[in-house]
């Protein structure tokens, strides 16, 4: 025995010595393992390492730390017992003794803790069957690394990819402690590459009662296809599926849902089934870094998307439809254009007839192009040839918009600056109508800005906009100026008001409101004051106060001059309380009901509204209702913080009249 003392020994040494021996496996003589330990002996004989006492294994991207340990050389099988702490590049566990193949990458691991995000997993045996899957006869799994789990799904014949999925028979789930949910059979996809499965349950006045489930499946990490099946006990049965594609040079979708829709006309009249579909396919695809085609075809023959049906009173007004457009683009830093066509077709009644056809559409867009003097220079123009369904006839139409912008900025001192962007356009469109009859109108343009700065705290703003007609008879579209002036006497404060004048002839009022704001942030504290006044009647026609504070408070109160009995006042509160966070919301008018000043009182609700969070550390919980009038909506949400992209949802809506009676119902249970 030596004293105590680290004896470090690479098995790379004990590999080029075991060369020289009889029977040695020339497969294994440039294995690179090193192995640390307090004490270590070899076996030449057997090729079998022993070592104990701080053992310490590094191979490849293996670390394992143990109590004791032999190593086969030749089998590459490595046993090690006590305080076991293993390491890989998809996972890491603790356990009280391992038995693991580093050629093979399988083993047996006994009592142990396996890591493998966003998975943790519990057994007295576990057995690895490659590099990222596992096999577990019985045992617990969770997402929740607190001890112990908050929850955990227990069972028979786990089966763990941690880069796909896992698998459980007899699933049990508890919840702190007490059981929750069982199921015969649970999976669940983890990892980027992810198959879905949808479901839906609920009662419509529409659909009846209905279940309706949708399962979509990555093939590659681009693509998606999905499927499913809907059951509606008033419609009938519907089928959906579809195919999606998207990458950086290109997108496609392709989607399709029919349904053998069911009618009942009467209670005398027996059921008919009417087929119905629609199919609907729209992309783009890069020819080059500048040129890509673009489409889309929609076909409609679904009473669910087309129609209009009293079914009580048997009214009905059926039409399909077919929408097809395609392009063609090309772009460059400077500039964009494309070429396209639009149609829409439907029948209707048992005839055909065009609604909207271009053919073809063109359209040059210029981006602004630098110029002289710091200008700048743009323009945008489309083309159409319509076909117009009343007259049956083609209608040519252009339009075309050209803008020139200089900015120029003078800083006179270090507290003041003056800032000029004139500007000049020039505008205009054509239609022909028929032969003898088209109309060409067209327009010049002026643009003026000017933006002065004090002191870096006080603004004021003009801009100027003049348009008018560049043919007889001259009329002046646009002439109009806008202000703005903005004070900020110290940081978190800020004061503005802005109205505009029209010196336009025949405009009856040309002040424009004056629209004052106050904007105050402070760390904790935000108050926001907007007021609208009337040049004209003296008036202040709204007013509008917001507070906020720290995210926990908030109130809105509003006025308005076309009803100045009536304040309409919201607010929410946010209190957390531990693991809940509780949001309630209202939304009322208050009337005034005498001519006192302030004599408001609660008039009706407008909206009321209630959230409530549940943070549980692996798990949240969002109950939310809320109720516009005679209309109540609530939503019930449930989901492992783990896979956010998985919820469990329970919606009603429900629709009642003005005697509180029921009219209308929608229920709907969600699963992703």
């Amino acid at each position: 025995m030596k004293n105590f003392q680290t004896i470090i020994i690479s098995i790379i040494v004990l590999v080029l010595t075991a060369a020289s021996l009889p029977g040695a496996d020339k497969s294994t003589q440039t294995v690179k393992i090193d192995i640390n330990s307090d004490f270590i002996s070899y076996d030449n004989t057997k090729a079998v390492v022993i070592s104990s006492g701080n053992v310490g294994v590094l191979y490849k991207n293996i670390k394992l730390n143990a109590d004791s340990l032999t190593y086969n050389r030749n089998s590459g099988k490595i046993k090690a017992f006590g305080n076991i702490s293993f390491e890989t590049e998809n996972y890491s566990l603790n356990s009280k003794s391992i038995i693991y193949n580093i050629f093979s990458s399988t083993g047996r691991v006994f009592a142990a803790k396996v890591a493998a995000e966003p998975l943790y997993i519990y057994a007295d045996e576990i057995e690895i069957r490659s590099k990222t899957v596992f096999f577990i006869p019985q045992g617990d799994i969770t997402t929740c690394n607190h001890q112990p789990p908050h929850y955990k799904f227990s069972g028979k014949n786990i089966l763990v990819d941690t880069e796909s999925k896992f698998r459980i028979v007899n699933m049990l789930m508890t919840v702190r402690g007490v059981p929750a949910f069982y199921s015969p059979y649970y999976s669940k996809t983890i990892g980027p590459k992810k198959s879905k499965f949808d479901m839906e349950l609920g009662e419509s006045d529409r659909e009846g009662y209905f279940v309706k489930t949708k399962y979509s499946y990555p093939f590659t990490q681009n693509s998606r296809t999905y499927m499913g099946v809907d059951y509606m006990n008033r419609r009938g049965i519907g089928l959906k599926a579809g195919h999606g594609y998207s990458s950086s040079g290109g997108k496609l979708d392709l989607d399709w849902y029919y349904v053998n829709e069911k009618e009942t006309l009467s209670d005398t009249q027996d059921e008919k089934y009417t087929r119905n579909s629609k199919l609907n396919l729209s992309g783009w695809q890069k020819i080059n870094e500048v040129l890509r085609i673009r489409g889309n075809a929609e076909y409609v023959d679904d009473r669910t998307f087309n129609y209009n049906y009293v079914r009580d009173e048997g009214v009905e007004y059926y039409q399909q439809q077919l929408n097809t457009q395609a392009s063609l683009e090309y772009s460059r830093a400077v500039y964009f254009a494309s070429v396209f066509i639009d149609k829409e077709e439907e029948w209707a009644d048992g005839g055909y007839r065009v609604k909207r056809y271009i053919l073809p559409g063109l359209r040059l867009r210029l981006f602004p192009v630098g110029l002289p003097l710091n200008s700048n220079f743009s323009a945008d123009s489309r083309y159409h040839n319509r076909y117009m369904t009343a007259k049956e006839n083609w209608q040519p139409y252009f339009d075309w918009k050209t803008k020139i912008v200089t900015t120029h900025r003078n800083d006179f001192t270090k507290n003041y600056f003056l800032t000029v962007t004139p500007g000049f356009g020039y505008s205009g469109d054509y239609i022909r109508y028929s032969a003898d009859d088209d109309i060409l109108t067209h327009y010049i343009s002026l643009f003026a800005g000017v933006k002065q700065g004090f002191f870096n705290n006080l603004f004021f703003d003009s801009d100027y906009q003049w348009k008018r007609e560049a043919a007889k008879p001259y009329t002046i579209v646009i002439s109009k100026l806008d202000q703005k002036a903005t004070y900020r006497p110290f940081k978190p404060l800020t004061l503005s008001t802005r109205s505009s004048y029209d010196f336009r002839k025949d405009i009856l009022y040309p002040v424009g409101d004056f629209f004052s704001t106050m904007n105050l942030k402070l760390t904790d504290f935000k108050f926001f004051v907007r007021n609208r006044y009337g040049y004209y009647d003296k008036k202040t026609k709204d007013w509008l106060f917001n507070l906020d504070f720290r995210g926990y408070f908030n109130t809105t109160v509003k006025y308005n001059y076309f009803n100045p009995l009536r304040l309409e006042i919201a607010a929410q509160v946010t209190g957390r309380f531990g693991a809940f966070t509780i949001i309630p919301g209202l939304q009322f008018y208050s009337e005034k009901s005498s001519v006192k000043r302030w004599d408001y009182k609660f008039d009706r609700f407008v909206r009321k509204s209630l959230t409530v969070k549940w943070d549980m550390h692996c798990w949240e919980s969002n109950l939310r209702f809320i109720q516009i009038g005679d209309e109540y909506e609530f939503w019930l949400l449930f989901n492992i913080i783990a896979f956010p992209d998985t919820k469990t949802g329970l919606y009603g809506n429900i629709l009642t009249n003005d005697k509180g009676e029921i009219t209308e119902t929608d229920y709907r249970f969600h699963r992703e």
